[in-house]
């Protein structure tokens, strides 16, 4: 059974409540929302009442450590999609048009629908600055179990070729598996968002 919840479209002035779901020491609670994808499809968030997790993906294009985390992030998808995990990518960014992020998506055979948030006001509402932070959110409560890297393969001028930590693919089995996240976040090394 999908729960609904209240919206407001486009998310332009959904986020004045903001200051009330993101006290210090409270869990990120995430307001429902619809953005239109690169192909022109409305997706609600609280449509994936009954998945397991949403994911999002903070996608840019042009972004070097965007483009090497798509082949993982397909593999996760891969993976986790048919035990019933949504992945969504978040486009922030207004000069990235339609055409430019399928061409992106395209090259480097990424295949979730991006949706464009082109107002940046989900950017606003989740405090997200830099490209390549992934949120795991739990259906059941709207809240967000984990932010931040994908792995530990990435940093500032360096990329690791054997990862030792996995913390978004460790959530996903966690919150599939009906268990709690081991970690709640980490810090987000991609490319700063013009938020301006």
């Amino acid at each position: 059974m999908t729960t609904k919840g209240t919206y407001v479209p486009g998310l332009v002035a959904a986020f004045l409540v903001l200051a009330v779901f993101a006290s210090a020491g409270e869990t990120l609670r995430v307001p429902n929302f619809r953005l239109t994808d690169t192909s022109g499809r409305v997706h609600e968030l609280y449509e994936h009442a009954d998945a397991k997790a949403v994911v999002l993906f903070v996608q840019m294009n042009g972004c070097p450590i965007v483009r090497q985390s798509y082949p993982y992030m397909e593999e996760l998808r891969t993976k986790f999609e048919p035990k019933g995990v949504v992945f969504l990518y978040i486009n922030s960014n207004p000069w990235d048009t339609d055409e430019s992020i399928i061409a992106e998506c395209k090259d480097y055979s990424a295949t979730p629908p991006v949706l464009r948030d082109a107002h940046r006001a989900l950017a606003y509402a989740l405090e997200f600055k830099r490209s390549a932070e992934s949120f795991v959110i739990d259906p059941e409560t709207w809240s967000v179990v984990y932010r931040g890297m994908a792995d530990d393969r990435f940093d500032y001028g360096l990329q690791r070729m054997s990862p030792k930590k996995f913390w978004l693919r460790d959530t996903l089995d966690a919150v599939v598996g009906g268990s709690a996240a081991g970690v709640e976040s980490t810090i987000a090394k991609g490319c700063l968002l013009d938020l301006e």
